[in-house]
């Protein structure tokens, strides 16, 4: 057995030998125009390696400086990112002394720039782009964007962005022929970084102008694989101007598995951030969760991750979880000491080069925050004393709102702590119209008959008395034991009890929940799960939700504090 294994091994290797000699052969007996053509074709990177190193043997052995430098080109795009950089310098070396040449050395520093930027190296990123530009000659639009894109996302990393630079760049392209079509990608790109820019200074008009020079395009063009992008972007700008069911609303329609990993984890803590808001604090949370998972083990550096771990440690807070507290503390930290090490060069770069852009009042200046390390000190030693804080509050917050609780002050709806009148409208909206009160003129126009809606009125009533809510749930089941139409039931539950029929069915629940669970101590030695059982909820996730919601304590909480 282990001979024929053996055996097996020695034939694969021989043949594979065999295949690597083809190939070698096959591209020897080329010429130097030949093996371009191949470049162009094919895709797998073994080949593109032996068709670069035979055109820079032919290079070398022709002493011509302009195949050298494309020699070298090839070679720079088919190794890992710090031989491609050996490369790329060895184009600039070549090639340093040709005169208007429409390649080199621009594509050296060009590549150079882009090979630094994926090392995090944004310093020498932002030398070799600002480099090239002098190597560039006027009209080679692809190599003019490459240089201006990438100086305006390495300033944009510290917040020094310029948008008349931006703009700059995107009169440029409009004035191409058909830039629409054979630009698309630039203009996109450019369009949303503007915007994206007008965003960072509060103007959210011209940040909608220029999202809709960028969508409208992909709209245009039918290009659906932006659609994920273009809905962030809406979901974004809406969030902007705090309207967060509109957000949300186009987050839930983009697929966070289109965009690459730092895009992804932006993405989640701006849905998160939406959800939060929008008061779905366990939703908010499981987002803020995967995001944390997706950004602990990776490599990169995604934004709002001062938001992420904002919440995270007041969750842990709140839930006296303080190991779990610690560990999102030191995270942030972490966060921090990377931000300062990653920008703290480029800061000082771009600011001891302060006209290596046109500055002007559309600059975005946020890189005073990292100047030195007592001002990052003073930061962490306010993020802790801000912890303290929300922790001593949180717990009053949670004493109060159990007291609230047991006295029989039960809140269906969470309260705005913003909005002083949010308690006088809370109940307001509990007091829920029945039929009595009302005589058939003055009921309400839900384009039911009177009677019907009496019927349904009576037999709410009942529903409600032989707590049959804990055993039927759904508007069609419910609606069938009540013999009555489901439309019907739902205009007069949103009608006459002022809110959803699943909020309604949720809020009876619940309160059952907290009445039994403050006389019954047998029920609270029940696991969460068991006792999700008794109140009709098919699991322990979602009854916690809706209990959270409905009182701001989880019942773990509630049931703790009930000793």
């Amino acid at each position: 057995m282990y001979f024929n294994i053996k055996y097996c091994f020695i034939i694969i290797s021989l043949i594979s030998v065999s295949l690597q000699a083809q190939k070698s052969n096959r591209f020897e007996r080329l010429s130097e125009e030949e093996l371009l053509k191949y470049y162009d074709s094919f895709a797998d990177l073994d080949s593109l390696q032996f068709i670069a190193n035979r055109y820079l043997e032919l290079a070398k052995a022709s002493n011509d400086k302009i195949k050298l430098a494309r020699g070298y080109d090839l070679m720079a795009r088919v190794y890992d990112t710090d031989t491609n950089l050996k490369y790329a310098d060895s184009i600039i070396q070549v090639s340093k002394n040709l005169e208007n040449h429409k390649s080199y050395p621009a594509i050296g520093y060009l590549l150079k720039g882009f090979y630094y930027y994926i090392k995090d190296d944004f310093v020498n990123a932002l030398v070799n782009f600002e480099e090239s530009e002098q190597f560039v000659l006027n009209g080679d639009l692809d190599k003019v964007l490459t240089y201006r894109m990438g100086i305006s996302a390495i300033h944009k990393l510290v917040g020094s962005g310029n948008i008349e630079y931006e703009r700059e760049t995107l009169v440029i392209i409009e004035k191409q022929n058909d830039f629409q079509s054979k630009y698309f990608e630039s203009y996109f790109k450019v369009c949303q970084s503007i915007a994206y820019s007008y965003l960072d200074i509060n103007d959210l008009d011209m940040a909608e102008a220029f999202f809709v020079k960028a969508h409208s395009l992909v709209n245009t063009l039918k290009v659906s694989e932006y659609n994920n992008t273009v809905n962030h972007d809406k979901g974004y700008l809406a969030f902007k101007r705090q309207d967060y069911e509109t957000a949300l609303n186009f987050y839930e329609r983009s697929d966070a598995s289109d965009f690459d990993l730092s895009k992804r984890i932006t993405f989640l803590i701006d849905r998160a951030n939406a959800k939060q808001l929008l008061g779905n604090y366990a939703e908010a949370k499981k987002d803020f969760i995967r995001a944390d998972s997706l950004f602990v083990d990776s490599e990169v550096f995604p934004q709002q991750l001062n938001d992420l771990y904002s919440f995270l440690i007041c969750d842990a807070s709140d839930a006296k979880n303080f190991e779990m507290q610690q560990v999102y503390i030191d995270r942030f930290i972490r966060v921090q000491n990377e931000e300062k090490s990653r920008f703290e060069e480029l800061n000082k770069y771009i600011n001891s080069k302060s006209n290596s852009l046109n500055h002007s009042s559309a600059i975005i200046s946020k890189s005073e925050f990292n100047k030195t390390g007592l001002v990052f000190l003073l930061i962490i030693a306010t993020l802790l004393l801000f912890v303290l804080i929300i922790l001593f509050i949180k717990r009053a917050e949670v004493t109060d709102k159990f007291s609230m609780l047991l006295e029989g002050g039960f809140l269906f709806r969470s309260p705005d702590p913003k909005n002083k009148d949010t308690s006088q409208k809370m109940q307001q909206a509990e007091q829920v119209v029945t039929y009595e009160q009302k005589d058939a003129d003055s009921t309400l126009d839900l384009g039911i008959d009177v009677v019907v809606v009496k019927d349904i009125l009576k037999k709410l009533d009942d529903f409600e008395a032989k707590k049959e809510f804990i055993k039927i749930g759904g508007l069609r089941n419910v609606s069938s034991h009540l013999k009555t139409n489901s439309s019907y039931l739902s205009k007069v539950i949103n009608a006459y009890k002022k809110q959803s029929f699943a909020n309604y069915i949720h809020e009876l629940r619940i309160a059952e929940a907290v009445n039994k669970l403050k006389s019954d101590t047998i029920l609270r030695s029940y696991t969460i799960e068991a006792i999700s059982k008794e109140f009709g909820y098919s699991s322990a996730e979602s009854f916690s939700k809706a209990f959270k919601r409905i009182t701001n304590l989880y019942p773990s909480v509630f049931i703790k504090n009930l000793g």
